[in-house]
């Protein structure tokens, strides 16, 4: 049984009636939780015996998910929040759905077990067998990332992982059992939406999952002690209408992008003054913690206690601090590879270290500067230039998703292309304020408008693909 499993059912013991899971103003109890996921247990077992293999569970409800992925995983099987159909099915051992099954799909794929009719929540209550013993090994949780190429890639986390990861989380930034922890409706394939209920659950504390429309239920309605927001989901929270009251002791964490500060002031006025920063990935976890008290706190990150950085050139040679490079971290929580990816797994992990794929500059303080991805660095006039800086400062004076890329030649001489999304021209003023901006590259730039930004299914733009649309755009043209 995983530790998880484990986990649920020793707090079951202790006390029973305390809510581990507040979905959609629904609370279930340690005792409820860990009686379904030992009914689910049963009901794999029944099915699917102990040949072990990768489990797709495909549920929009992530109350039903959360379920049965630790029955999963408690049983041996690997397990993702995803449907196979996304991904190569040569892998999969079954598919555990409430949606719609294509027939056509399931014709080709008669090696894939489909589990549909008994997947509810609801439908364990009465039917579905126990199962409270241990089988088998324990199973890994596979999570899904495109940070380093924008091509969607899958990372095993195991037991040793997951253990590494809450000791590596509680060394500055830890929940307790009386913890409310607002996780909004991250899905679990992601690294917030598997890792803070799991950090939370290990602690006996209270995750709260909201899957309606209104983001601001649970600030109303729980007393949350924590709570975790992307910059995008923040900014939302903050210009929603009606009355939200101030909670002066919760802990909000940001994660998954760059915030601006006057996004922060704004937060810290409406939401709590007590707001954290947090830099990682999927696959090395929790890199930096930084409580945002400064408008610098927004640029220059806290590396937690226990991360190790390399900070290097193309060569792959150190750079001195304050050098910009390209930033390796070791690999705290013991992922260590790609699943069923051999190629990526040798370009960005090697020796205990991940590459991160970002470009960074550490100052002589200790702190870490983010400056943009690796491969959205700008080649102009021979030097290389971080997008990343640009194109917030962009952000905050359009609120439109841009990107900044080298136009012609490899050298960059040429010119530099603002890509902004949205066909509507901006505002005099905004333009203004964005050639401001683009004159300090020191080129000359040019500003076109796409309708959508191409993304991949973890909603990250993919800017090989604007490149690509771009050149094809110009052939049509020429043509």
């Amino acid at each position: 049984m995983t530790i998880l499993a484990a986990t649920i059912s020793h707090w079951a013991t202790q006390g029973p009636d305390r809510p581990a899971l507040i979905w959609n103003d629904q609370i279930v109890s340690y005792g409820r939780m860990n009686d379904l996921v030992d009914r689910a247990r049963g009901l794999l077992h029944e099915r699917l015996g102990d040949t072990g293999g990768l489990v797709g569970i495909d549920s929009q409800s992530l109350a039903v998910s959360w379920v049965w992925l630790i029955a999963a995983t408690s049983l041996g099987f690997d397990a993702i929040t995803v449907h196979p159909k996304l991904f190569s099915t040569g892998a999969f051992r079954a598919v555990i759905s409430d949606q719609p099954l294509d027939t056509e799909w399931m014709e080709k794929n008669p090696h894939i077990d489909v589990i549909g009719d008994d997947i509810m929540v609801t439908a364990l209550v009465n039917d579905a067998p126990y199962c409270s013993t241990d089988l088998r090994r324990a199973g890994s949780f596979v999570l899904v990332s495109s940070g380093t190429t924008g091509v969607p890639k899958l990372v095993p986390f195991s037991e040793a992982a997951l253990i590494a990861a809450h000791a590596q989380r509680g060394s500055i930034f830890s929940y307790t059992r009386d913890s409310v922890v607002y996780a909004w409706m991250f899905p679990l394939r992601t690294a917030a939406g598997y890792r803070v209920p799991t950090s939370a659950w290990m602690e006996g504390a209270c995750v709260v999952i909201n899957q309606t429309d209104d983001m601001l239920a649970p600030f109303r309605k729980q007393k949350l002690t924590d709570a975790i927001v992307t910059p995008g989901l923040l900014q939302e929270l903050v210009s929603e209408p009606g009355d939200v009251p101030y909670v002066p002791d919760l802990r909000l964490l940001i994660a998954g992008g760059v915030v601006d500060w006057a996004l922060v002031e704004r937060a810290r006025e409406r939401l709590t003054p007590d707001l954290w920063s947090a830099y990682g990935s999927t696959e090395a976890g929790a890199v930096c913690m930084t409580r945002l008290e400064a408008p610098e706190d927004t640029r220059a990150y806290t590396v937690l206690p226990n991360r190790e950085l390399r900070i290097v050139n193309d060569e792959d040679q150190p750079v001195d601090i304050g050098t910009p490079g390209h930033l390796w971290v070791n690999c705290a929580d013991d992922v260590t590879s790609y699943l069923g990816d051999d190629a990526a797994t040798a370009r960005f992990f090697k020796d205990g270290w991940f590459y991160t794929g970002d470009f960074v500059r550490q100052r002589t303080d200790g702190r870490l500067e983010i400056l943009g991805r690796a491969n959205d660095v700008l080649v102009l006039k021979g030097g290389k230039v971080a997008s990343g800086p640009f194109e917030d400062r962009i952000r905050a004076v359009t609120d439109r998703e841009v990107c900044i890329i080298t136009a012609q030649g490899e050298t960059g001489d040429g010119k530099a292309l603002l890509v902004v999304e949205g066909q509507a021209q901006l505002e005099v003023a905004q333009q203004g304020r964005v050639d401001a901006i683009l004159v300090e590259l020191g080129v000359p730039t040019e500003t076109i408008f796409i309708e959508t930004f191409p993304r991949n299914v973890m909603g990250k733009v993919v800017r090989p693909d604007i490149l690509r649309r771009l050149a094809e755009e110009a052939g049509d043209g020429s043509s």
